[in-house]
Formats: C-alpha cells, structure tokens, sequence
C-alpha cells in the first residue's frame, strides 16, 4: 500500500512540475520514435506513439501530422487519420497538392476521404483563420512577409536575366536593404503590440548573420522574446539551432549539428565525436535519425545502426513510459 501511494504521489508531483518546454521536448521525442516505427512499417506502434506526442504538445507542423495520419490509415484508424489531415489544414495550412501528393499516402488514393477532399478544401483552409487568436496580428505579419518575398522575386527575376545590367542590380539590392531594415522595425513593434508571431520566422532567417552581433537591435530584442516562448513550451528549444548552424558556416565553414546535409562537403560537422550530444542538449533527434529515416546523406566519421538509434530513441520516451507505466 505505501510503495502504491508513493508512486501515485510521484506521478502527481512529476505531472504537476513537468514545465512546458520539457512537454514540449517529450512531444518531439515521442515523435521521432513515431517516425522511426513508421519507418520500420510497425504502424500499431508508431500510431500509439504519436497519440503520445500529441498528448504533451500539439502538433509542431504539418509534417507531424501527415505522418501521423499514414500510421493512422495503415493501423486501420481512418477516422483519426482524417481528423490528423484536417488539423494539417486548420493548425498549419497544408496546401492541398502537398497533401495529395504526399508519397505515404500513395496506397490511399481510392479512399473515399481523398477523393472527397479537393471539394472540402476550401472550407476546411478558411477554418485556418477561424483559428487564429488574433487574426489581426497574423495577417499584420503576412503584410510584412508579401513584403519581404515581393522584393526578393524582382531580384530573382533579374538575377535570370541576362540583359539587366550591373547598376540596375545595384540599385535593386540597395532597395532590398532598406525593405529589410524597414521590416525589422515594423516586426519589432508587431511584436511588442501582439507577441512572438512565428509567421514572420523567414524575416528572423534573414537577419541570421546577426545573431552573435552584440551591437545588433534586432536580436537584443528578439532574442529575449524567443527564449521566453521556449520556456513557454510555444517554441522548441532547438529554434536556434539551423541559425547556429548557418553563423557556424559562414564564419567557420563548418557545422555544429550538422542540419544541412547538402553541404557536409563544404561545411563537415565540427564535432562529429559529439554531435548527437550536441543535437540532444537542443532537442534534436541524433544524426542518424536523418541519415536512415530521412534519407540525408551519411557525413564522414558517423556511425550509428538502427537497432542502436532505437534504444536511443527509446531511452529519451523511458522516463515518460516509467510515469505512464505507474498510472495505469
């Protein structure tokens, strides 16, 4: 009786003190055990994974759910695979001939749910806005985001012609500039007025050769904002993780977790030793992860099997299965 009362107490603080950031970090561990199974074709177990994920932390993008959604179909769970395509839809706006076209869901294409769903599209696409908590402030960001893509198709346009000449390109990147300076002043006051919008991450990416600049405005703001949605459990703490990367190249021309794989022979990971420990103290799957379930290319000096990424994979879940384990 008292070993059972100290483990319902122990379940209890443990639920009570778990901090969204750590939800958040189960959620994502959950799900790259889900994507492993996935892999494996072991569809009962990778669905049950992702019901787990999803119960720490909703779903971080589309992709987590259409792969959540495969595994759902494959187990038989229709009905849970379309409330996962749907949420795609409402939560994060999957475009319908990225859903369609989605490789896992080749051997579903006569399902009744697909073949009804370019009619119910739109309804489900304007349930996105529905959603929003403050569709000003999204569509505040959207402005500064056509903005910001507007500027840069001219300089794609020119920079595929030819006949433009040196100056007019000049000119152009100049104006670039300013639109840059411009919208990072507008997204500073977006967000002081309204808080963090990750719809304008790409105008932080654009600012990424900054980010270690002490004198940089830009991020003594942001940086603060960001780490506070972290703690928050709004963001994943390996937000910063691909900027790291990128300043790693540009001033190194190396990588530190190795999230760019189509240049490891320019840019070859720094630590290759340490690397999974490096990927996992910012919430990243190890390297071989992306290597055997994502396809990315192997870089020199790792090396880890499937049946060594598993146990790792499933040692970051144990804590969390051990607190379920006691519940039940």
């Amino acid at each position: 009786m008292k070993n059972i009362l100290f483990l319902f107490c122990f379940q209890f603080l443990f639920s009570q003190n778990i901090s969204p950031q750590e939800k958040f970090t189960a959620s994502q561990n959950y799900i790259y055990l889900a994507k492993f199974e996935l892999y494996k074709k072991d569809y009962k177990k990778s669905s049950i994974l992702f019901k787990k994920a999803f119960n720490f932390h909703s779903a971080d993008d589309s992709y987590d759910l259409l792969d959540a959604a495969a595994s759902a179909l494959y187990n038989g769970e229709n009905d849970l695979s379309e409330k996962y395509i749907i949420e795609a839809i409402t939560d994060h706006k999957a475009p319908l001939e990225f859903i369609m076209g989605y490789k896992k869901f080749e051997s579903f294409k006569n399902n009744s749910f697909f073949k009804e769903l370019p009619n119910q599209y739109d309804a489900y696409f304007n349930g996105f806005y529905a959603k929003r908590k403050n569709l000003q402030a999204y569509l505040d960001a959207d402005l500064l985001m056509e903005k910001d893509q507007m500027i840069r198709n001219i300089i794609s346009d020119l920079d595929n012609n030819a006949e433009e000449t040196k100056v007019t390109k000049k000119l152009i990147y100049n104006e670039l500039d300013k639109v840059d300076e411009k919208n990072a002043q507008e997204l500073i006051e977006l967000t002081k007025k309204y808080g963090y919008q990750d719809r304008a991450w790409v105008l932080l990416w654009h600012h990424r050769d900054e980010l270690n600049d002490e004198k940089s405005n830009f991020w003594q703001f942001f940086k603060p904002v960001i780490n506070q949605e972290i703690k928050d459990g709004k963001l994943h703490k390996s937000f910063f993780a691909s900027f790291e990367d990128d300043n790693y190249m540009t001033f190194h021309q190396k990588q530190k977790y190795g999230l760019f794989p189509q240049m490891y022979m320019e840019n070859p990971i720094a630590d290759i030793k340490n690397v999974d420990q490096l990927r996992e103290d910012v919430g990243l799957p190890p390297l071989s992860f992306d290597i055997i379930v994502n396809g990315y290319p192997v870089s020199d000096g790792y090396k880890m099997s499937e049946a060594d990424l598993r146990k790792e994979l499933e040692r970051r879940v144990s804590k969390y299965e051990m607190i379920e384990s006691h519940g039940n």
